[in-house]
């Protein structure tokens, strides 16, 4: 009889498989995972596309600056590019029907700080009860926006909604509260004919318009803004009697020296369930100050064509009866203690809310006003003056 034949055993062929399905699960990985390969490759094909876009607009307001040197155009650069890409302009009026696809409720999430009503505080959490609640579409009229960075026609509502609006509380409101906006705006508003999608009207859309566009701007407005802060306890051995929570403040020159903040007993950044304390002295609390502020109409001052200014329809529904809208933007504010706060105009001014601070929470309600984005192959009939017809 032959001896020593050789042959693959089932061991070996399990180990095989097993190997097999480690290799293929490290490709599907290497492929889909959140660096994936599949990731960077549709965000280099975003970055592209985007890039070109930007040069396309670039190309058209150089050639709006020989056009208005000419007397060949009234408007403003933005206006141009609007009227050459889609042959709308600034402020323009369309019949978007955000009720074509039929009625629309959203039901706020109040595990994400968004409610329709807030009752409460718990002493024990320092949390404000949020209650449930449903907002319903509403009739808005829609003016001409602008463009975005994928090229594609964005409209505002030119009026914000007629109630109060969602609230806003507690330290979820501030991290999670701006996206819930977005998701509220395009559950009710970005259904319609020709939409894409809807969201929140938010703080870049307005420094589009007010032509702030740099961290130099920014600064201009708040001598504040990108000012480094870091807080701690100091040790025992470090101070002699009380030991207060203190602060020092980076402005671009190196940090000043510590001082007391006699506002808190303890430090605490939204999402943290312990934060700074006597108990647990050090350095590791810090935070980037990116608040400011304006009043829109200095800085945006765009007319349409039918005789209303952009300013006057960014702030329309506000400053009366204590009517404030919420943008989708939030920021922090920090002078020995630190407020997180959500974007709102209020009274024609751009500013913000305290919806938590580095010690407690908070809550306000206030109206929502949608932006909806259109698609690219997008027709229109009419003319700017009498408003246009999504085709």
């Amino acid at each position: 009889m032959k001896k020593g034949n050789k042959g693959i055993t089932l061991i070996a062929l399990i180990i095989t498989i097993v190997v097999l399905l480690i290799l293929v699960g490290v490709t599907i990985s290497t492929l889909t995972g959140d660096n994936g390969l599949l990731k960077k490759a549709n965000e280099a094909k975003t970055a592209s596309e985007e890039s070109e876009i930007e040069e396309e607009i670039q190309l058209l307001k150089l050639e709006y600056e020989i056009a208005k040197r000419n007397g060949a155009f009234d408007g403003s650069s933005d206006d141009y590019v609007l009227y050459k890409k889609y042959g709308v302009r600034l402020g323009d009026i369309v019949n978007y029907d955000e009720l074509s696809n039929g009625q629309k409720t959203y039901t706020t999430d109040t595990s994400k700080g968004i409610a329709g009503d807030v009752g409460t505080k718990d002493e024990t959490t320092g949390k404000y009860s949020l209650v449930e609640g449903n907002f319903t579409t509403q009739n808005l009229t829609w003016r001409v926006l602008g463009i975005n960075k994928k090229g594609q026609l964005e409209l505002i509502s030119e009026n914000p909604t007629s109630d109060y609006g969602p609230y806003l509380a507690n330290e979820e409101g501030w991290l999670y509260g701006p996206e819930e906006l977005n998701v509220m705006c395009d559950t009710l508003y970005g259904k319609g004919n020709g939409a894409i999608s809807a969201r929140s009207l938010n703080v870049y859309d307005i420094d589009k318009l007010a032509g702030i566009t740099t961290e130099a701007d920014k600064k201009l407005l708040d001598s504040g803004y990108g000012s480094i802060h870091q807080f701690r306890f100091p040790n025992e051995e470090e101070v002699s009697g009380e030991r207060k929570l203190q602060e020092r403040v980076n402005n671009g020159s190196g940090y000043g020296d510590w001082k007391n903040s006699h506002y808190s007993s303890t430090y605490k950044m939204p999402g943290e369930s312990i934060g700074l304390s006597i108990e647990n002295p050090g350095y590791s609390k810090e935070l980037k100050q990116n608040y400011y502020k304006y009043t829109i109409a200095e800085k945006i001052t765009q007319e349409t064509q039918d005789g209303h200014s952009m300013a006057d329809i960014i702030c329309k529904g506000t400053g009366t009866s204590n009517k404030t809208q919420w943008l989708s933007s939030n920021c922090t504010v920090s002078y020995l203690m630190t407020t997180f706060r959500i974007r709102h105009i209020y009274n024609g001014i751009l500013d913000a809310t305290a919806i938590c601070t580095s010690y407690g929470n908070g809550s306000l309600r206030n109206q929502i006003r949608p932006v909806v984005t259109l698609n690219t192959n997008i027709q229109f009939s009419g003319n700017t003056i009498d408003g246009w017809t999504i085709e």
